[in-house]
């Protein structure tokens, strides 16, 4: 037994009289403190009396009459979540196996019980729950120092007032952060970052990143954020290699991480994005720029050489950033990024909101509407760009579209749904085929916007043709004859309330009213 695990607590339950008497006196010749029970019942009992954490590890027999093991295991976990379990089963039993480790079983050894291995489980056991219990105890004191602002440090009031952040952990524990801060010159900076892994390394390594941060904004003027990132991404690369030499492949950390920087001078955005998915920057007259992320995530390579985007002023009026938990989330349920992001961001507690009961990471979205002085743009539900070559991908895309505005307006407007969507398709591959002339080099864009105060959606599609000089209303008799190439535009103009030609045709809106 290793000097960490005397004085371990055991308890057994078996239903075998002589079983129980054999085992726990062969765990108490071996420096254990053994309780032992025949009756499931009584065990629960004694836990719940019991002080949490009294206990180090439960063995217990599959087939007890009342109550059988693995029901024993779910009881007892609800009591101590920290408590390693071991069941005993026989060779009919193997089928509960899967239930077994669901349970959180460190091992099920099968009957007659090897005695080595045995006394290994059980040692095994002890050190997994010590450990657990450590982690647990370490957890809590650093989510109570996140409560108190150690780990996310907002110093910006210009731009904390400008800020919306939606916040959806999966885990209790992680290194997902946002900070807003003023630099020694001036500068106005938002950063937020996903780390990898849910564990205490993260935590501390993201204290650790926004510690450094403090340090040079407060004494470097004037601030240099890509002097940050590098500093960061060497440490990283740094103790990949170690770790590799070292044989360790996994337990490696990396740095998602997006400075958004407005100068002092100009007001012009600086971004510099190492592994955030993309930034949605839209301007006043809504017009879109997806701007993807310039760099791999910290860690991953060491030869980066980081610098900023700029972007005008008044080519940001909104910024939308988020991490991959809600793009992961997004795709499995086949909808636009922004569908989900502008739900969220709307909605009150959204943390709670049911469709974050699937995500399998963390979700973390900001929004940010730099200057004051400037209205914020709507977010739209969709926006897509699609290369030219892209035609045989329609169907694809349609669903798309269909799901996102179903998940924002509901069911309810299925039939206006399908209409509209229906003529963006048409729209789009008109798009496709002719303005991009079906070309993977060139793209076409839609965007689909929810306009509250009129109650109606509308479609913006543009390409990169030259137009065309076409006048859809003059050939609403072609319907009646129809001819090829003659009835996308008069088709969209009936399936919608009203269809606008723009730019020569390059540019297609379309709009309807909602039921």
């Amino acid at each position: 037994m290793k000097p960490g695990q005397r004085n371990a607590r055991i308890l057994i339950v078996d239903d075998d009289t002589m079983t129980l008497k054999i085992t726990e006196l062969s765990l108490a010749e071996r420096g254990y403190q053994v309780t032992a029970f025949e009756n499931p019942v009584e065990c629960i009992a004694q836990a719940e009396q019991a002080k949490l954490g009294t206990f180090h590890c439960l063995i217990t027999d599959y087939s007890m009459p009342g109550m059988n093991g693995v029901t024993l295991m779910h009881r007892m976990k609800a009591i101590d979540p920290t408590l390693s379990m071991i069941l005993t089963t026989a060779e009919n039993e193997r089928a509960i196996i899967r239930d077994t480790l669901r349970e959180g079983a460190v091992d099920f050894l099968d009957k007659p019980v090897d005695v080595d291995r045995f006394f290994q489980s059980v040692e095994d056991a002890v050190a997994k729950t010590v450990l657990r219990r450590k982690r647990a105890a370490t957890e809590s004191s650093l989510r109570a120092a996140n409560s108190t602002g150690l780990l996310k440090n907002i110093d910006c009031p210009e731009w904390v007032d400008r800020l919306s952040v939606v916040y959806a952990p999966k885990h209790q524990l992680g290194g997902d952060f946002v900070d807003v801060f003023k630099t020694a010159d001036e500068s106005k900076v938002c950063l937020f970052g996903d780390i990898s892994g849910h564990d205490i390394q993260s935590a501390l390594f993201s204290s650790h990143f926004l510690g450094t941060i403090q340090g040079r904004r407060t004494c470097q003027s004037p601030f240099d954020i890509q002097a940050a990132f590098h500093h960061t991404n060497s440490m990283l690369c740094a103790k990949r290699e170690r770790s590799c030499s070292a044989g360790n492949l996994g337990g490696t950390t990396s740095l998602c991480v997006c400075s958004i920087r407005e100068a002092p001078d100009t007001g012009n955005l600086h971004f510099l994005n190492a592994g955030i998915p993309a930034l949605y920057l839209i301007d006043t007259q809504r017009k879109i720029e997806i701007l993807p992320p310039g760099y791999s995530p910290l860690g991953w390579f060491s030869d980066l050489s980081f610098e900023e985007t700029v972007r005008p002023h008044d080519a940001c009026a909104r910024v939308i950033g988020f991490t991959d938990g809600i793009l992961e989330l997004a795709m499995r349920r086949q909808i636009d990024v922004l569908a989900l992001v502008s739900t969220l961001i709307q909605t009150r507690e959204a943390h709670t909101h049911p469709i974050l009961s699937a995500q399998e990471d963390d979700v973390l979205i900001i929004d940010l509407s730099p200057n004051p002085e400037t209205p914020s743009p709507a977010i739209p539900i969709v926006h897509g760009v699609y290369p030219g070559d892209q035609a045989r991908n329609i169907d694809a895309f349609e669903q798309v579209w269909k799901n996102s505005l179903s998940f924002v307006l509901g069911r309810e407007q299925k039939t206006v749904i399908q209409r509209f969507t229906l003529a963006c398709r048409e729209g789009m591959l008109n798009a496709i085929n002719h303005g991009c002339g079906r070309q993977r080099k060139h793209q076409a864009s839609i965007s689909i916007w929810l306009d509250e105060a009129h109650n109606s959606i509308e479609a913006v599609i543009v390409d990169p043709g030259s137009g065309h000089s076409f006048d859809y209303a003059a050939r609403d008799s072609d319907l009646l004859d129809p001819k090829p190439g003659n009835l996308g535009l008069v088709m969209m103009s009936k399936l919608v309330d009203e269809m606008q030609l723009e730019q020569s045709g390059a540019q297609l809106v379309l709009r309807s009213k909602l039921e």
